[in-house]
């Protein structure tokens, strides 16, 4: 009787799925006349629910410049029945402890600020009213890294 040798197939799959929005795209099927232009830095701007803005660093995705603060304010109408969620598909400042060099602050209703630096983004952050503060700082030193791009969607508080 003849021995059996086994039969070894390796399958290779390679499935991508992208869930929510991404920065710059207004959703599934929209072309590129859609694009979402970044906001102007100093950008106070009102959007109603349903509606997205998206926030880039300078030069993004080169690296973004020395010396450099940028503020936005951001506010969902009507604030009490809103909130804004960020996604962040590409998030990379300066890694520093505490965040004392490059950093990128969010501050939202009542509650302290929030700071990020290296990969550590506010991607799936989710105000807690209809209105924040973004506030991007570079230190005077050479940069280390290309920045960010998210987008905040105006939505009904769940």
């Amino acid at each position: 009787m003849r021995a059996i040798q086994p039969l070894c197939l390796v399958v290779v799959v390679v499935v991508v799925v992208c869930v929510g929005p991404v920065a710059g795209w207004a959703g599934a099927g929209s072309s590129r006349a859609s694009k979402i232009t970044a906001l102007s830095c100093g950008t106070k701007t009102n959007m109603t629910v349903g509606e997205q803005v998206a926030i880039e660093s300078p030069n993004f995705p080169l690296n973004y410049p020395v010396d450099y603060r940028c503020q936005y304010e951001i506010t969902c109408n009507e604030r009490n029945a809103t909130q804004l969620t960020f996604v962040c598909p590409w998030f990379s400042l300066e890694s520093s402890t505490n965040c004392i060099n490059d950093r990128f602050i969010v501050k939202y209703r009542d509650l302290p600020r929030k700071t990020y630096c290296g990969t550590n983004s506010p991607n799936g952050v989710i105000t807690t009213d209809g209105w924040t503060r973004i506030t991007f700082f570079s230190n005077p030193l050479t940069p280390v890294a290309t920045g960010f791009s998210c987008t905040l969607i105006c939505n009904n508080r769940t």
